[in-house]
């Protein structure tokens, strides 16, 4: 059964979300994010939001007077439970794109791990989480900036 609470965050996250796709159309902010591809053996760390429609990885917005490896570690400890040091996050590639309105530089990180982690959601903002193939992360419904990154990281992988 569902608590109560869980359900009121979750409503507020999605009225929020849907604000800030508002506040985005009109005034097309330029924003900074990290991504992190979270590895296990060959397989990547899909999760869902419980405010979007799509698939995405662990992630979100880059504080002002961050640095995005900071805002990396602590996006992948907020989201999923994960603990990693800065340190074991490798820099992959930075993504420019307009997404949902506005004008965003996505920093975009991996973290390999060598075990299975404890993987703690909240069920509020993040309400599921598999670790999958990259093959099978790419059939899913996934947000234009991780596919664009999920697709870069395959072509590189394949290229080399």
């Amino acid at each position: 059964m569902k608590k109560i609470p869980d359900i009121i965050v979750r409503i507020f996250l999605k009225a929020a979300y849907l604000a800030s796709i508002i506040f985005c159309f009109i005034f097309r902010p330029a924003t900074k994010s990290a991504i992190i591809a979270v590895w296990l053996k060959n397989e990547v760390l899909i999760v869902k939001n419980s405010y979007y429609h799509k698939y995405v990885i662990p992630g979100g917005y880059i504080n002002r007077g961050e640095h995005p490896l900071e805002a990396a570690v602590r996006e992948v400890k907020e989201e999923i439970g994960i603990f990693a040091a800065p340190h074991q996050l490798k820099k992959i590639c930075v993504l420019k794109e307009t997404f949902h309105y506005k004008r965003e530089t996505i920093n975009c990180f991996e973290l390999i791990l060598n075990a299975p982690p404890q993987i703690r959601l909240d069920y509020r903002e993040v309400v599921w989480a598999e670790f999958m193939t990259l093959r099978k992360a790419l059939n899913l419904k996934l947000s234009s900036p991780v596919r664009m990154f999920l697709v870069k990281y395959l072509t590189n992988i394949t290229n080399h």
